[in-house]
């Protein structure tokens, strides 16, 4: 009989990551419609296609799901800036993500806004959140100063605090259905303040 691989090893780990991205995707889907306390650990495996006790095996409670999807978001975001864009492409890649959160659908800025309000009643769920904020501030303030070396680091921290407070503002404003007008010009004005457009080479005389 061939050996069985051991749990720590990486075909093992891949499926578990697997397992654990389908449960996550389920429960986000649930939690943007239906909210956190309305959604069962029973529903959230209903959804993934999965027994419970399934489900328990990789992700106990709904405390840890949204650990897991709020880690998922910070790797793609170490992932994304770790490929060292230029100035110009920095910019571009910021201004979308205001752009596409100023116009994004309800259903999916909901999901944010809910998980925010879980923390300010859940401490297990505001300390993942407190991990996230410092996590994300410190990607982006590193990518400001390789950007622009004069920026010292209170700066660039300032910076991308800015940037994660404006994200989550008009987040909610979406989410709230508010009829604010220009939010993606509001986007772009802040992003203006934390990134300014790159300068155009002077030509010798």
């Amino acid at each position: 009989m061939a050996p069985q691989p051991g749990k720590d090893s990486p075909a093992v780990q891949a499926r578990r990551r697997r397992q654990q991205d389908r449960i996550v995707h389920a429960a986000k889907n649930l939690f943007a419609r239906q909210g956190i306390h309305r959604t069962s650990m029973q529903q959230i495996a209903a959804e993934a296609g999965m027994s419970v006790g399934s489900l328990y095996q990789y992700l106990p409670n709904k405390e840890a799901i949204i650990a897991e999807a709020t880690r998922a978001n910070d790797r793609a975001t170490a992932q994304v800036l770790g490929e060292h864009p230029d100035l110009d492409q920095l910019r571009d890649l910021l201004g979308q993500t205001l752009r596409r959160t100023a116009a994004a659908a309800v259903e999916h800025v909901a999901l944010n806004v809910e998980i925010s309000a879980e923390g300010s009643r859940n401490p297990v769920v505001a300390e993942r959140l407190a991990e996230q904020f410092e996590t994300s501030c410190e990607l982006l303030a590193d990518a400001f100063r390789r950007l622009d070396p004069e920026l010292d680091r209170q700066e660039s921290r300032l910076r991308a605090e800015l940037y994660i407070v404006a994200q989550a503002g008009l987040s909610t404003l979406r989410a709230s259905r508010v009829r604010a007008t220009g939010l993606a010009e509001a986007g772009d004005r802040i992003l203006d303040l934390v990134l300014p457009p790159s300068k155009p080479a002077k030509e010798n005389p």
